[in-house]
């Protein structure tokens, strides 16, 4: 994918200064100006520094910058970041959880790729124009909303905008027709949940560019629409104006003028929305009972094709003992991560194979790419095993709610052409494989349901922190996990609620799900001694 290395560049900036500032927001602020509306912190330049240093570290282009200006020409062939190490600053400063960082990428005057981090919620968005949008890895695209009464509109008042009688008359006439008016404080923020369609539109006018650049390409990324506008205000002001669909500011996009006018907007949102629709109408067929692509067969052909039988899903936990995979050498099984480390000691193969964890896949991609039988991934790690015929690909949900158990909302599959949900465990991946092969009876074996967690972490491009091994044991064998090897923090109060889910979906159709793991501290399922089952 093109871009990428600079989109991991930038996602990295800002996930580091984005834990800097959630150190610092625990702190007094120091205010080091306060010009009128405007509001300078400590912490903006300290968040600059850090993105400038790692931006240059490891990029030659120009960077323009809210607190240390312009380094280049935006309109040069050389692409340039633009930088906004603070983007809500009065939010931060009030402690008002409405505030992030922002980096984008432009080059001929152009979005190229954009990154928001919304550090309070720990939510990564990020997109490449032309190739799609992401929060935390998960796709996002705009909401399919095209009437302005039905739309959320979200907006601001930026510092260099007058408050007079007649401009605010101007601006309520511009926006009395929306269904609901939301100011955050934060444009970038109000940008990304465009992109990912928490809320429909977004104008303001007079806003800097370093606070929309990298939401413009968000939202250009996400399949939306976007017009820009320079002021006459200021060399960097901008007006904005950006959409789910142009339709919802009364934009005619059959009218050949239009379209030639806008084409810089309109070409890379088509080209967005091109592989959105194609990926959309192939799971409405599979849905249907038609997949037209070899992996959606895969996947279709999988619908009760165990119907009657039972199946074991195993964990890699400690509990799990060699001689007890031996058992199930004619059982249906279903398996995931690193379990090859057993496949040295015994003749038993899963019968399925799975990875739902990014990191797990970066860090053992050669060795899952030379197992002889096909693994079953996450579509997010596509991009590091490509077109293999090996890997069938699914595409992966996240619950809603946020991550607090008394909010989170788990999702469950029943169709997985359609999705797999994450539910923070590869475990959940796998009973809802088990669920669609039409079984009705499960196991859990090696399910230890508790993990030894050092203290040391890492920043990670996929998941923000991720945890560094000092040689604790968690798995069957010892040396499953070497020191210095990261791995992902276990999330087990939401894994509780995920499982819990999933225990009702199976009761729900006459099923069960039963937890034979000689060792474990997982109560959602009822135990059964693994040596009681027939057949051993």
């Amino acid at each position: 994918m093109k871009w990428q290395k600079e989109l991991e560049l930038a996602k990295t900036a800002a996930k580091t200064a984005g834990n800097l500032l959630r150190e610092l927001q625990r702190k007094p602020a120091h205010i080091l100006n306060a010009d009128g509306r405007d509001l300078k912190l400590h912490a903006d330049r300290e968040s600059e520094k850090v993105i400038i240093q790692g931006l240059k570290a490891a990029s030659s282009y120009m960077i323009l910058a809210e607190e240390s200006g312009e380094h280049g020409s935006l309109d040069s062939d050389t692409a340039m970041w633009i930088v906004d190490p603070l983007d809500g600053t009065i939010n931060f400063s009030r402690g008002m959880s409405l505030s992030c960082v922002s980096i984008a990428l432009w080059r001929q005057n152009h979005p190229v790729l954009g990154v928001v981090y919304d550090f309070n919620r720990d939510e990564l968005f990020s997109g490449i124009v032309g190739e799609g949008a992401w929060c935390n890895d998960e796709t996002v695209v705009v909401s399919n909303v095209t009437n302005t009464n039905k739309a959320i509109l979200t907006t601001g008042f930026p510092v260099n905008r007058d408050f007079e009688s007649a401009s605010i008359r101007d601006f309520l006439n511009s926006i009395q027709e929306f269904k609901k008016i939301r100011l955050l404080g934060s444009a970038a923020l109000s940008l990304a949940y465009v992109a990912c369609g928490r809320v429909d539109a977004y104008t303001e006018e007079d806003i800097m560019l370093w606070d929309v650049a990298a939401g413009i390409a968000l939202v250009m990324a996400a399949g939306g629409w976007v017009e820009i506008k320079n002021s006459s205000r200021k060399k960097w002001a901008r007006h904005v104006r950006c959409a789910a669909n142009a339709e919802i500011f009364h934009k005619n996009l059959v009218n050949p003028a239009y379209i030639y006018k806008r084409r810089d907007q309109i070409v890379p949102y088509f080209q967005g929305h091109a592989s959105r629709l194609a990926r959309n109408a192939q799971k409405y067929l599979a849905a249907h009972g038609l997949p037209v692509t070899a992996n959606d067969r895969k996947l279709f052909s999988l619908k009760n094709k165990y119907k009657g039988r039972r199946c074991f899903v195993i964990g890699n936990g400690p509990s799990l003992q060699i001689s007890d995979l031996e058992k199930l050498k004619d059982e249906i099984t279903i398996a995931s991560n690193k379990i090859y480390l057993a496949f040295p000691d015994t003749e038993w193969r899963p019968t399925y194979y799975t990875i739902s964890d990014i990191v797990v896949a970066e860090n053992n991609r050669k060795s899952i790419i030379r197992l002889p039988f096909d693994k079953y991934v996450t579509r997010r790690a596509k991009h590091l095993f490509g077109r293999d015929p090996g890997f069938v690909y699914y595409d992966m949900a996240t619950g809603e709610g946020g991550e607090e158990p008394e909010t989170y909302n788990p999702k469950f599959s029943k169709d997985i052409t359609q999705f797999i949900a994450g539910g923070f465990s590869v475990t959940l991946v796998n009973l809802q494989l088990a669920y669609y092969f039409g079984v009705r009876e499960v196991y859990l074996i090696g399910t230890d349901f508790s993990f030894t967690v050092p203290q040391r972490t890492r920043p990670n491009s996929s998941y923000g922190k991720v945890l560094v091994s000092d040689g604790e044991v968690n798995h069957f064998l010892p040396n499953y996990r070497q020191t210095g090897e990261t791995w992902t923090r276990p999330r087990l109060d939401l894994q509780l609620v995920a499982f819990e889910k999933a225990r009702l979906e199976f009761e729900a159709v006459g099923g069960k799900i039963l937890n034979a793991s000689r060792s474990t501290k997982l109560d959602v399922f009822p135990k059964v001694a693994f040596d009681s089952l027939a057949g051993f």
